[in-house]
Parts: C-alpha cells; structure tokens; sequence
C-alpha cells in the first residue's frame, strides 16, 4: 500500500509539472515541452473521469443523409431530427436511455447490453419493440462500435485506445499534444505517407490506383488498414479530439469533446460532437450535457408491455 501511495503521489506531481511548464511556455510564445506518447497518456489517465455509475440529462441533434442508418418511418420521428434523454450507465455492463422530445413525453426507450439491443417504442399508433443483436448497430450506422466504444464515447473517454497495446508516435500540434498510430507498410502504400510524415491536419484517404488498392485491401487485415489520431489538451491533457481512418471500409470517425468540467472523479467533457462518413452514409451527432452524477447507482427499468409488436430493423 505504501508503495502504491508513493507512485500515485510521484504521478499526481508530474501531471502538475508538466501542466505548469507548459503554461508557462506557452505564454513566453514557446512550444509546448515534447513529452513522450507513455507521457502523455499517463498525464491523461492521472484527470480522467473514474466512474462506475453515470447518469446523464442530455439534448442530442442528430443530421444525415440516408444508407445505412435506422429506417426512420419505423422509428420514432424524433430520432432523426432531435430530441432529450435520460441516459444511465452501469461500467461494463448496460446503457439505458428514455427519450423524450418535446412536453417531456417519454416516446422511446433503449436499453443496451454487450451482446444485444432493445427499443421500446411508445408512440400512439407507432407502439413497438425490436431486438437484435449489437453488432446490428454497424451496419445501421457504418460505424464499427461496440459496447465498450459506446461506453467510452459517453462517458468522454478516447475511443479505441489501448496503451497497453498500442503505439504511437506523439507530435505538438500547437496548445495539443497529438499521438499518430504506428501504421503497417499496405497503409504507406495507399496514402503516400510513412506514420513520421503525418501531419496534424492531413486528411488520410487512398492515393492509389483502384487495381493497387484493391490488391493491398485482399492481402491486408481490417486492423492493418486502421490509422487513429488523438489530439490531448497541452496543459489538461484532456482528450479533445479523435480521428479514424479506416482505408479498408473507407470510411471515418471524426469524435470533438468541448467544455470540461471538473468533478470529484476527475475530469468530464460536457459537449459531444462525432460525424461518421462512408461512401454510403454521413451522420453527424451533437451531444450536449445539461447535468450529470458520477457513481450514484441508477434505477434500470425496462419492461415490454403485453401485446407490445416486434419489429425487426
């Protein structure tokens, strides 16, 4: 225990170093201090949110064109446009959501489990269910998300980020600190560029012919054609932005987190913005959260009234 206690008393004073030093540069007109990508990603793990339990008031706007989205003419009309939720969340093991879009009527209800998903509608003469299985959600959105990145886009948490078994190479980006996935030789071919000559702004996308690109994508694993980008705030650390490029699918994720708050469990980005593009479907998400509770466990209540129709989406 003590041992613990030293190292998370040293890590706690190199977060406040390293935030000091840099604000101090920063206002001599100097460039952030070059940290390296274990660095950076300790310093943001020593503020983020710690949470079990999270509750949440939100309002969602949700735009778009049509492909691979949810079939809106069976779904409730304010999930196209936008709408508030109550939206509750146990660690690892259930997302609940009751939506509500105007007058404060509940007109649907979600409840999302590792493996499956539940909507509940309850609008008068549209009254329904459907259940499918989660990774139905892909193929709705064009977005390869599973429960865990459900939970972690939420709760405000890097998307897809490993630092046990990923790689990066950290830059400076201006007030940001930004870490570039190591990336395979098949992407060096596609996009022109080695991982060392990324620049923060480049738009990664297929440079090759169609016959080379076709013949890297039938030799490559998805995961081999997957570059990720985090930009960290210089002086928070907090997780600003996230860039995917997926060059198999073709298609990204584009996740902004704005107005930090702080909180006894650390640290809370309280607006959302995320645009999923593919060649067949662009949405974009705006989250804003009016009031959230960290670790107060929340009633999950879910029930499918008798005669309630099934749907499949």
């Amino acid at each position: 225990m003590k041992t613990l206690w030293l190292w998370t008393l040293a890590l706690a004073a190199v977060t406040l170093a390293s935030g000091c030093s840099n604000e101090r540069r920063l206002a001599k007109g100097k460039p952030l201090r070059q940290l390296s990508s274990d660095a950076i990603l300790e310093n943001y793990e020593e503020a983020a949110l710690r949470w079990d339990w999270l509750s949440m008031k939100v309002d969602v706007s949700l735009s778009g064109q049509t492909g691979l989205l949810l079939p809106t003419d069976s779904l409730p009309d304010a999930m196209s446009q936008s709408f508030k939720a109550t939206v509750r969340m146990a660690r690892d093991s259930v997302i609940w959501a009751s939506i509500t879009p105007a007058l404060g009527i509940e007109v649907a209800r979600l409840l999302i489990r590792p493996d499956s998903l539940f909507l509940l509608s309850k609008i008068p003469g549209n009254a329904f269910y459907t259940a499918e299985p989660l990774d139905r959600l892909q193929a709705w959105t064009g977005a390869d998300l599973d429960f865990r990145d459900l939970q972690d886009l939420l709760s405000g948490r890097p998307l897809s980020l490993d630092p046990k078994s990923d790689r990066f190479l950290s830059r400076i980006d201006g007030r940001q600190y930004l870490l570039v996935s190591r990336y395979k030789r098949p992407v060096r071919r596609l996009v022109g560029l080695d991982d060392k000559a990324v620049g923060p702004t480049d738009t990664l996308r297929v440079q090759a012919t169609d016959r080379r690109y076709t013949r890297v994508r039938n030799h490559s694993e998805e995961d081999d054609l997957l570059i990720q980008r985090h930009w960290f705030n210089g002086l928070t650390f907090d997780p600003e932005k996230d860039v995917f490029d997926d060059l198999y699918e073709q298609r990204s994720i584009q996740i902004a987190r704005s107005q930090f708050d702080d909180t006894e469990e650390g640290r809370m980005p309280m607006a959302l913005e995320v645009r999923f593009q593919s060649p067949q479907t662009t949405l974009e998400v705006e989250v804003g959260i009016q009031r959230a509770r960290v670790n107060n466990p929340a009633e999950i209540l879910f029930e499918i009234p008798d005669g309630t129709p099934r749907k499949t989406l």
